[in-house]
């Protein structure tokens, strides 16, 4: 059997021949467009996993920031209500140590408040805060160590801010001729504190500020 095409046979398969090249590119076309529109749709996958892992992430940080807030606004509020955290209050420390000078007349205490400066003696300070100190020359008669231990105590538990004993000398005194406030030569006692409040560092006052004393 001869399956050759003779010349006078184009005419007649010229048709369907076009058809079928037509048809063919058609084919292809559908193909690449199947395969375009499939990558577009990956694409579009993989973006939208992106951001639902995106939108877990702060889910799971915003959850994280809530538990750390509950954990940590109790704490920092009673730190912020001792005065440890912001302003140093220093009426209040005059005040309280102007009222143990009145109930305590026969300690003769007087007070030197420095400046206030940074804290540099304090070096794991929390990011983006800085700790304060103010030192205060503190002088007073005891009538024993009992005595200057209470002192001390009151401060720790009546004046807002967190104070720190750097030193105390102590040593007796002699009694004075015709004085009637002692029945025994009393301890004069020197001391030195620091006292400390943390502070943000862009609220923190300029080194140098504040001094105050009290020797009346």
């Amino acid at each position: 059997m001869d399956f050759r095409i003779r010349r006078e046979d184009l005419p007649l398969i010229r048709l369907p021949l076009a058809l079928f090249g037509a048809a063919l590119l058609l084919a292809l076309a559908l193909v690449l467009l199947a395969v375009w529109q499939q990558g577009k749709a990956e694409r579009r996958q993989q973006q939208a996993q992106q951001r639902l892992q995106q939108v877990q992430a702060e889910a799971v940080s915003m959850q994280q920031d809530r538990q750390d807030y509950e954990r940590y606004s109790g704490p920092f509020r009673e730190l912020r209500a001792r005065g440890i955290v912001g302003d140093e209050d220093r009426l209040q420390w005059v005040e309280l140590l102007t009222g143990l000078r009145r109930e305590h007349p026969q300690m003769q205490l007087k007070y030197r408040l420095e400046p206030q400066r940074p804290a540099d003696f304090i070096a794991d300070a929390p990011q983006g805060m800085r700790v304060m100190a103010s030192r205060m020359h503190l002088s007073f008669l005891a009538a024993h160590e009992g005595q200057l231990l209470m002192l001390l105590q009151t401060l720790d538990k009546d004046a807002r801010g967190l104070h720190l004993l750097r030193q105390c000398r102590i040593q007796r005194s002699k009694l004075e001729q015709g004085q009637t406030d002692w029945v025994a030569p009393p301890l004069e006692s020197r001391c030195v504190i620091e006292w400390l409040t943390v502070r943000q560092l862009a609220t923190a006052p300029a080194e140098g500020a504040g001094a105050a004393e009290g020797a009346k």
